[in-house]
């Protein structure tokens, strides 16, 4: 018996079976790799302060996204792209947007705290803007000290660690 006898384990059924199950993976990889959940927003600030890629956007303490782009626009203004929960859209025109260190401890610890309003304005569209008017950022500790002259900073301190020896080994 030779080979071109025996039956072919591949009917033309089975080929186009094999093909389109292919076509579907390849098109279910494209699409994972390349789609998007959630919203996104974009917010412009005058300054981000060590905001980077992948700190947290929060509203009422609670996480709601995470900061997924920050790039200076023509007019010099940081515009920082929010990617956030479905369950957050839209967000509603009023809303502002803060930047807020996590704490004193660490430099890059930063978030983005977003307030909505209560009463709805008209809704922001998936990649819409919060204003300028409508952000701001917190002054750093360094930056609040920066704005004394040096003779003042010297005088404060000595008042501050004055302050630590009156007190000092009075604790538990």
């Amino acid at each position: 018996m030779s080979t071109s006898d025996q039956p072919s384990s591949w009917t033309p059924v089975g080929r186009a079976a094999a093909v389109a199950a292919l076509i579907l993976a390849a098109v279910a990889v494209a699409y994972a790799l390349l789609h998007k959940d959630g919203y996104e927003v974009k917010a412009r600030f005058r300054a981000v302060s060590v905001l980077v890629k992948g700190n947290v956007v929060k509203v009422a303490g609670e996480r709601a996204g995470t900061v997924d782009s920050i790039r200076l626009t023509d007019d010099g203004l940081a515009e920082v792209g929010m990617r956030l929960d479905d369950r957050y859209k839209p967000l509603r025109q009023g809303t502002t947007a803060v930047i807020r260190a996590q704490s004193l401890s660490g430099s890059a610890s930063r978030y983005v705290e977003l307030h909505i309003p209560p009463a709805g304005g008209a809704p922001i569209p998936d990649g819409g803007v919060i204003a300028a008017n409508d952000t701001s950022t917190e002054a750093d500790l360094d930056e609040f000290f920066d704005t004394f002259d040096p003779r003042t900073r010297v005088g404060l301190r000595s008042l501050i660690r004055g302050s630590g020896l009156q007190y000092g080994g009075r604790s538990k």
